[in-house]
């Protein structure tokens, strides 16, 4: 996913056409996405999102009491979501813009969804009229300018008195992106309650038992290979350079297949993550945080933001959003 700044850009005048030309070009790279790797779409692949999904749903049974008979799944991907809540009974609206994932939702056949092809943060969906709007790990794809464009839009669809949740990953490298999403938030919704998940410690442990697999991966693919050296610079990039060639990457599969099973046990095992969370909170606090998930009402439009809300910003060297 790629890294935005958390400071907002003016929007510029929308035409027809502009919005015609930008669902296309959005459907386009979404499709691409999807052919060419699936699997990063997959809310069940590994245990951090396993656990981001519970979390996501333990806010709904929180909630609702029943639970709602309609809901709206904004960035639906191939349904995974959107069967759980069918599951439970809930009318399920599943909205993505990829032709490929909308197929695959389609595949499953339920009774209790409708696949919806349309464009975030420009829906043609009318307004007012969910009780129970979800758009999880959306918002981070989006232009920088369209922020705030995506929660005017959730704020849009959503029922009176209905709630919104909404969800994205935060660069654990970087200072104060949580604080300003959740700052960004409440100019639309008032929060009800935030849900923050610490796994800075994992994706640290994760990232660092991965490097043999990045050199190999380079070896064998000359477009990743490309791509890496273009996040680099200087004697970073020059490491990358001499480890990814021939030599060096075919030594480099020694470790890999060492490290494997670590992988393995790192990205899957549930109870480990959540021990890893405890250690995380611990000697982090709030910079181990690495998702964030908030519930929330539509603002009124006159309700100004109480001080007891209003968000605190520090100045801070660097603020980046995943």
């Amino acid at each position: 996913m790629s890294q935005h700044s958390l400071q907002m850009a003016p929007s510029t005048p929308t035409t027809v056409n502009t919005l015609a030309q930008q669902k296309s070009h959005t459907q386009a790279q979404f499709d691409k996405m999807w052919e060419q790797n699936p699997e990063q779409f997959n809310p069940l692949r590994n245990s951090m999102e396993r656990e981001r999904l519970a979390r996501t749903w333990n806010l709904i049974e929180e909630f609702f009491h029943p639970l709602p008979p309609l809901a709206l799944d904004l960035g639906c991907g191939a349904g995974v979501f959107s069967e759980r809540m069918a599951q439970k009974g809930i009318i399920v609206q599943a909205v993505d813009i990829s032709t490929i994932a909308l197929q695959h939702l389609k595949n499953k056949k339920l009774a209790k969804i409708t696949p919806i092809q349309d464009f975030l943060p420009f829906t043609s969906l009318q307004e007012k009229s969910y009780p129970l709007v979800v758009c999880t790990e959306v918002i981070a794809y989006l232009p920088a300018n369209h922020y705030r464009l995506l929660l005017s839009e959730l704020a849009r669809l959503v029922q009176n008195h209905g709630y919104v949740i909404c969800s994205t990953p935060v660069d654990v490298y970087s200072e104060d992106a949580t604080q300003r999403f959740v700052g960004l938030a409440e100019t639309e919704f008032k929060i009800h309650k935030v849900v923050f998940s610490h796994h800075r410690l994992t994706i640290m442990l994760k990232d660092f038992i991965e490097i043999p697999n990045r050199y190999t991966k380079a070896l064998k693919d000359p477009e990743y290979r490309q791509k890496e050296l273009g996040k680099r610079s200087g004697l970073f990039r020059k490491w990358f350079e001499w480890n990814s060639t021939p030599w060096l990457a075919s030594l480099w599969k020694i470790p890999e297949w060492i490290l494997s099973p670590v992988q393995t046990l790192i990205t899957q095992n549930q109870t480990l993550l959540l021990y890893l969370e405890k250690i995380c909170r611990f000697v982090w606090g709030d910079a181990g945080i690495s998702h964030v998930i908030f519930i929330g009402t539509q603002r009124p439009m006159l309700d100004k933001i109480p001080p007891s809300e209003q968000p605190i910003y520090r100045k801070q060297k660097r603020q980046v959003w995943e």
